[in-house]
């Protein structure tokens, strides 16, 4: 009996010192990816950041995100890694983080904001089929969103260039 307990005992201390290693790696890369974050907002103020400079942070998200597949931080991390992503012109790669957060974590507040970017970003790359395909996705499951009113907009517009959009607009505007 006494053997069983202290068995227990050890084998207790034991999961608990894994865990703590386990958090400890989590929080070291959560605070990489926080220290990366500030040190590129600093450099984006001066001058903007170069695909090999984001593709490094986008690896960190990746890297989160894979150990912790289940954690609504990753959900954040990688929305941040689309986001980051878009700004840097790496579309295709911004699509693939909309799908993760689309297929992994529906359930969390990032997910209509995946919707509505991916529509967004297939409307930039002029892939106006698969912009409607999302901005009425969209606008069907969340009709109250703030943005739901832009999706409806956009879907107007699809396929229009800027000009179009402007003349369009103020003829909407004029006195009839």
């Amino acid at each position: 009996m006494r053997v069983f307990f202290v068995l227990l005992i050890v084998a207790f201390l034991g999961l608990s010192m894994y865990n703590g290693c386990k958090r400890n790696q989590e929080q070291t890369l959560s605070e990489k990816i926080a220290h990366k974050e500030q040190a590129f907002s600093k450099i984006s103020a001066k001058r903007p950041l170069n695909k090999k400079e984001v593709k490094s942070l986008l690896t960190l998200y990746e890297k989160f995100y894979k150990e912790n597949p289940k954690d609504t931080l990753a959900a954040a991390f990688i929305m941040s890694a689309a986001q980051n992503a878009m700004q840097s012109q790496m579309y295709q790669k911004a699509l693939h983080y909309y799908d993760i957060v689309e297929t992994d974590f529906v359930n969390t507040a990032h997910y209509p904001m995946a919707i509505f970017m991916k529509a967004f970003v297939y409307d930039q790359t002029m892939d106006t089929a698969h912009a409607r395909i999302y901005y009425n996705k969209f606008i069907e499951k969340f009709p109250e969103h703030k943005l739901t009113d832009d999706a409806q907009i956009s879907l107007l517009n699809l396929g229009k260039s800027a000009k179009e959009i402007v003349t369009s607009f103020e003829k909407q505007q004029q006195p009839e």
